[in-house]
């Protein structure tokens, strides 16, 4: 039993593609960041896949994104939590944040924190949502379209917004802002009603 780093994003998904497929909302993060080091130039920055194995079955999962040094993390055990901050910290990998079921994270950094004499803090408590009946909107009264390059101010005002009625206090960092905006047009993933 123990934390097994992948050499890739294939054969992580080769040990854990169908736990993430069978319950995609649970799992969104891990296969949001599979889909991107899929789609990344071979420059962008890189992550690392971790799979906790035990008699040949794979149990558990981790993912470092080392841009911003953050973990997202599977449901896990105490002891899992323990040996994965060990295996992480064997590797020299950082980390800023991490991301996960609230009982796992929490065990994971304290296990983190002891390790590293650096003291941790809750930053955010969320919750999972998932939409299981979708009532489509009047077509009458619009229609969707792809964001496009001359939707950028718009949709820079509206993430801005959204993230000011979410976290008041907190700003949304300038050059964050303008990439999450930049990505959602370069990958065609934005759209506007």
């Amino acid at each position: 039993m123990s934390w097994s780093l992948c050499e890739n994003v294939e054969e992580f998904l080769g040990r854990r593609g169908d736990v993430l497929s069978s319950n995609e909302s649970l799992h969104c993060l891990a296969l949001g960041m599979c889909e991107r080091a899929q789609t990344s130039p071979a420059d962008a920055p890189s992550h690392t896949f971790l799979t906790f194995e035990e008699a040949g079955v794979s149990s558990a999962h981790a993912i470092v994104m080392h841009a911003s040094q953050a973990l997202v993390m599977s449901d896990i055990t105490d002891a899992q939590a323990r040996e994965l901050s060990a295996a992480l910290t064997k590797n020299a990998i950082e980390l800023k944040m991490a991301e996960g079921p609230v009982r796992a994270t929490e065990a994971f950094s304290e296990a983190w924190s002891r390790t590293h004499g650096r003291p941790f803090a809750l930053q955010m408590d969320q919750g999972l949502y998932e939409v299981t009946h979708v009532i489509r909107p009047d077509p009458a009264g619009g229609s969707m379209v792809p964001v496009l390059l001359e939707h950028e101010g718009l949709l820079r005002a509206f993430l801005a917004g959204f993230h000011d009625d979410c976290f008041p206090g907190r700003p949304f960092p300038t050059e964050q802002l303008h990439a999450r905006v930049r990505r959602l047009i370069d990958e065609e993933k934005g759209v506007l009603w």
